[in-house]
């Protein structure tokens, strides 16, 4: 056993020993304490077989809180539709119990096959280099790491399996990748919201993710331009106090955050992103009150899963397809159009939201002719 697995042993027991001084049943209390016993010694003779490496370092406070967020986390299913969700994420898992199921979903939340290396080494494949490994419980030991099908080799095209994030394009990655990385300054540098972008890893059947992340408090040059603003705040500052300066005024605007799958190729993280671009710029995340009552967007969170994945996945097919980029969203929407009520599906909406990821990623089309199919201009 090496250093990190005697690190880890040592948080285990003092989880166990802070879950066994706050159970109320006096059971339950000596089982959490035994368990805490058995970890302790555990680790101690892990640490004593690895005294030689200047390179450990002792567990701290920080350590055993990110464990215990971790089973927070696992454990806690907040909505019917999580619980829903997690069903039929553990159906995909069946080999694992339901706590390891929990803690890969946790971790990884589009898991799609997950083994040991040497497990993937049987079945042919192999763990990349860049693998970032998800921890579980192991029976009659610590822990465990497994990887999931995207950390493992070789790489899957997803066009060939037919996988509905797949995309394709005729322009070159640099091309594709100047208007992603544009249109991630351009959401971070709006005046009437930010929109954070990350790509990280999420697991080969997930492609992104969008949600609120509050407000931002930003000063204003004026009153006039505060005033013109529904939610401001002004600070109540004496202005008799600060000889030749103004009061402060602040306004407060929406921030939101979206992670993109860093496995996938670059059109198809453009379209995954103007997906995600999508739920928010059609309302379907919260209202943008804009300024002056212009150039927001309305709160249209009462739509359905179904509708709001019909009116995204629209948004990114329009701009897409005017890049110059071909996904497979009508096999995506097949699934929402069959329970989702298209009449609801405001166009306009979806019309308003397309221009506006077009202005943030400054694309432009050729003009000189007229062609069947407009790509991007080179940067």
């Amino acid at each position: 056993m090496d250093s990190k697995s005697a690190k880890v042993m040592a948080i285990f027991a003092k989880v166990f020993t802070r879950s066994g001084d706050s159970a109320t049943d006096p059971e339950e209390a000596a089982h959490f304490h035994d368990l805490a016993g058995r970890a302790r010694l555990i680790a101690e003779a892990a640490h004593a077989s690895t005294l030689d490496d200047s390179r450990s370092q002792p567990f701290g406070e920080t350590d055993v809180q990110q464990v215990q967020g971790l089973f927070h986390s696992a454990l806690n299913a907040k909505t019917p539709e999580a619980l829903v969700e997690f069903a039929q994420f553990c159906a995909k898992f069946r080999r694992f119990s339901i706590f390891n199921v929990r803690l890969i979903q946790t971790q990884r939340p589009g898991a799609h096959a997950c083994a040991t290396e040497s497990e993937w080494q049987a079945a042919g494949r192999w763990v990349l280099a860049d693998a970032r490994p998800i921890i579980i419980l192991r029976p009659f030991g610590p822990v465990a790491l497994v990887y999931d099908l995207e950390d493992s080799g070789p790489v899957h095209d997803r066009e060939a399996i037919g996988d509905p994030f797949a995309a394709t394009s005729a322009l070159s990655d640099s091309y594709v990748q100047a208007a992603i990385e544009k249109l991630t300054a351009g959401c971070k540098s709006e005046k009437m919201f930010r929109i954070f972008i990350k790509a990280d890893r999420l697991g080969f059947g997930m492609a992104g993710s969008a949600a609120k992340q509050g407000s931002l408090p930003l000063l204003l040059p004026d009153d006039a331009a505060a005033a013109a603003h529904t939610r401001v705040k002004t600070s109540k500052l004496d202005r008799a106090a600060l000889p030749g300066k103004r009061a402060k005024v602040v306004r407060f605007i929406p921030c939101w955050r979206i992670k993109a799958n860093d496995r996938m190729t670059a059109p198809e993280q453009f379209v995954t992103l103007v997906h995600e671009l999508g739920h928010i710029f059609c309302g379907h995340l919260g209202s943008c009150e804009g300024l002056s009552g212009r150039g927001g967007w309305a709160d249209r969170r009462e739509l359905n899963y179904h509708e709001k994945e019909m009116e995204a996945e629209a948004v990114a097919w329009l701009v897409a397809q005017r890049v110059g980029i071909m996904s497979r969203s009508p096999a995506y929407l097949k699934r929402h159009i069959e329970n989702g009520d298209v009449r609801k599906v405001d166009t306009d909406v979806v019309v308003r939201a397309a221009s506006r990821i077009e202005a943030l990623a400054q694309l432009r089309y050729p003009t000189s002719n007229l062609r069947s199919t407009p790509s991007l201009q080179e940067p």
